[in-house]
């Protein structure tokens, strides 16, 4: 939990806030004829930069050809699950949700073709939530297009579509042809500088890495494990694209073409990193062995995922292998972005790069530490004036501003303007990237602590279905919610966000420490205060003294009382002031206080 100063007015409305918001068009619909609707379904399947699993293809084909039938019967949970998934007749919704939760992913899959390889398509094909029916729209000529108007961003900049130095960014979800094309820069950045002087992974560490992501290999001569392994190698790769700064590599039978089909995709020879791996099934049960190694050949990491096969489905039991890969992987703290920041030291003028800048700000963002704010601020700033269309520096960048406002760290600016700036860099994050989980994140901060709790917890569901492989995302979401009182859903989101890290952030613990002191349930709570603390903050001190006292351990309460008091000195004269900052239910400022007062706080006013 970031620590503030005052309670922060509401500087911007609701509507000025939504960027998500749509315009309705003039034009009247134009319904597409079903050659058309065909021809536009072989166009998605066939192209390369429409990455889905093969079962959300299949599903994809189903609802279409089911729906230019008439057969709407058809087009029910229960039916598309004994059809596309291999379901039987007992197949139970409620206890089975694999067919709402491919739709989704599906709809997730169709807007990503659709912001990149399908822009120019003639014929749109979306399938609106709530139901499983598509719908088919006729699309004007690119020329008369205008896309729905985000907020204006900070420059003037009104496109939505970018090109430069920057344009990577916003386009990751595009496809892996795009993906690729546009990491050939990187490798002539690597090739240009001093040859056999810098460490590869050092040098990604100014540059976005690269990730090569092989087959994975079957270990037996079962179809089943060549099966999988293939569902694992192409679930893995579409589950690494929803993380930001990673360029992903692959070649061409990590997807096991059809015969004549042909691909650009390539490996690269200069990629930062490789993940590749094996899969065996025996006994009943299947092995996945994952490992990342370096241009070096330096394992850096591996893992080992063993699962029963009784009474599961393959396609289930491949997107969570590949998913919990792609998280220990791809997470703002986890292995890839953690080993590049460790080289940041080590490189000559890493401020230059804007990458450097964004690993510099998750660093920031993992332990609020006073000392790193001007230094990241001021290289974000720089990251943005160099390449205004950097969505991820912009969104990054928000956080920074934000908190300019909320500690007072800018002298002469106020709290009111620094929030207007900060909205400014999160609005031109998404103006340029929809889909940008930061972006999504950082205006749900700004909302949350502007008093619009309902939009900042929408932003935060809207960020975690963009990326529901980050648990940092499902920390924020689970934050939002328990803050205000929703422990239920709160709470297990921030443990499944524990649980998925490979080094939890401390705040991640704060509101579970919180849930156990809402039980009392000390001993608990005084085991996620301890893990909390590790980021030294007053509010982490406060509950240390909460825990402390109520199990008996008086020093420990007076020590953690004095340094809460030293370092946030309202929390000393004030908890309920200053727990009230972060908008936090009655229910929980109540009980705050009253855990401070058994541990012998006592209020200097008195």
């Amino acid at each position: 939990m970031d620590v503030i100063v005052a309670r922060p007015k509401p500087c911007h409305s609701e509507g000025e806030l939504r960027s998500d918001q749509t315009h309705p068009s003039s034009t009247a619909k134009v319904e597409p004829g079903k050659d058309e609707i065909r021809e536009q379904l072989e166009r998605i399947l066939a192209n390369r930069g429409f990455v889905s699993s093969p079962a959300r293809r299949e599903m994809l084909r189903y609802v279409v050809e089911q729906t230019l039938a008439g057969h709407d019967d058809l087009l029910k949970g229960t039916a598309i699950g004994l059809a596309v998934f291999g379901r039987d007749a007992d197949f139970d919704q409620t206890s089975d949700p694999i067919v709402r939760i491919e739709a989704r992913r599906l709809r997730r899959d169709l807007d990503t073709y659709y912001m990149g390889s399908g822009t120019d398509d003639p014929v749109r094909i979306s399938i609106p939530k709530g139901g499983y029916r598509p719908q088919f729209d006729v699309r004007p000529a690119v020329s008369a297009v205008s896309p729905p108007d985000p907020p204006a961003p900070v420059g003037g900049a009104q496109s939505a579509r970018r090109s430069g130095a920057g344009a990577w960014v916003g386009r990751m979800a595009a496809g892996l042809l795009a993906v690729v094309l546009l990491g050939l820069g990187a490798s002539l950045l690597l090739q240009g500088r001093e040859e056999g002087r810098v460490d590869p992974v050092a040098a990604s560490a100014v540059s976005p890495p690269s990730v090569l992501v092989r087959p994975f290999e079957a270990r037996s001569a079962d179809a089943s494990d060549q099966y999988l392994a293939d569902g694992v190698t192409e679930t893995l790769i579409a589950s690494l694209m929803h993380f930001p700064d990673l360029r992903l590599y692959s070649v061409g039978d990590s997807f096991r073409l059809r015969d004549g089909e042909d691909t650009s995709l390539s490996p690269s020879e200069d990629a930062t990193f490789t993940v590749e791996g094996s899969v065996r099934t025996e006994a009943g049960r299947v092995q996945v062995l994952a490992r990342m190694t370096d241009g070096n050949q330096r394992v850096l990491w591996s893992g080992s995922f063993l699962r029963e096969l009784t009474g599961r489905n393959f396609l289930a039991l491949q997107d969570e292998i590949a998913s919990e890969i792609a998280s220990a992987l791809g997470q703002p703290y986890g292995v890839i972005r953690t080993t590049l920041a460790r080289d940041l030291s080590d490189l000559p003028d890493p401020d230059l790069s804007g990458f450097a800048c964004v690993l510099k700000a998750y660093d920031y963002r993992r332990t609020s530490k006073t000392e790193l704010y001007r230094p990241t601020r001021d290289c974000l700033e720089a990251a943005v004036k160099a390449d205004p269309e950097y969505a991820e520096a912009w969104a990054m960048l928000t956080y920074l501003r934000m908190d300019a406002g909320r500690y007072g760290y800018d002298e002469g600016v106020s709290r009111e303007s620094a929030f207007k700036l900060a909205s400014d860099a999160g609005v031109r994050a998404l103006a340029l990237d929809p889909q940008n989980v930061q972006a999504l994140k950082a205006l749900s901060f700004i909302s949350h602590y502007t008093g619009n709790y309902a939009q900042a917890q929408e932003l935060a569901r809207r960020a975690l279905d963009a990326n529901p492989y980050d648990p940092d995302t499902m920390a924020q979401l689970g934050w939002r919610l328990a803050v205000r009182g929703n422990f239920a859903e709160g709470i297990p989101y921030m443990r499944d966000a524990v649980e998925r890290s490979i080094n939890p952030a401390p705040w991640y613990f704060h509101m579970i420490a919180i849930d156990h002191l809402m039980r009392q349930e000390y001993p608990q709570m005084l085991e996620a205060a301890e893990r909390a603390s590790a980021d030294g903050s007053s509010i982490s001190q406060s509950l240390l003294a909460i825990a402390h006292g109520a199990l008996g351990h008086q020093l420990e309460a007076d020590k953690a009382l004095e340094l809460m008091a030293r370092k946030w000195p309202l929390l000393g004269e004030d908890p309920a002031a200053a727990y009230a900052v972060h908008h936090v239910s009655d229910e929980i400022s109540a009980a705050i206080v009253s855990g401070l007062e058994q541990a012998g706080w006592d209020s200097p006013k008195r």
